[in-house]
């Protein structure tokens, strides 16, 4: 009886279609890190220290929030590196003050830089300055493009 019982199995295993065995997928490869290639800073002329409130700037593109300056006063240079797709890239920039409780506030609408599209170019890194005077009511927008390598 052990050796029927062991013949058949053998039998029936040999007979099934090994093409049938699932296998796990194969890993996905690593990701690879997308290279900045998209640099904005912001400053602000102010006209005296009591003016220059810790401010920041968001970054938006193609209507989607991207990032962030960093916090710091309105008088340094707040950077935010992006790795953007090639392309024309609708960019929309809110500009943000400390208010009297020290949390961040959005300036008044007429204080925002306007939109405007910024081209991305593959193997280039494109940088935006922009600057605000006059207490904010001004803004220049100046871009430039470096190659990455």
């Amino acid at each position: 009886m052990k050796l029927s019982l062991a013949l058949l199995s053998s039998l029936f295993l040999c007979s099934c279609n090994r093409q049938a065995v699932v296998r796990p997928p194969a890993p996905e490869p690593p990701k690879a890190v997308a290279e900045v290639n998209f640099e904005l800073t912001a400053v602000e002329v102010v006209e005296s220290a009591e003016e220059d409130a810790v401010g920041l700037v968001k970054v938006f593109v193609d209507n989607e929030l991207a990032g962030q300056t960093q916090a710091g006063p309105r008088s340094s240079e707040r950077r935010w590196l992006g790795a953007l797709a090639p392309g024309n890239r609708l960019l929309r920039l809110e500009q943000w003050a400390a208010g009297p409780t020290g949390d961040p506030q959005l300036l008044p609408e007429e204080l925002q830089p306007r939109e405007r599209f910024v081209r991305v170019e593959e193997g280039f890194r494109t940088r935006v300055l922009v600057r605000f005077t006059d207490g904010g009511r001004k803004s220049t927008i100046q871009v430039s493009r470096d190659p990455l390598r």
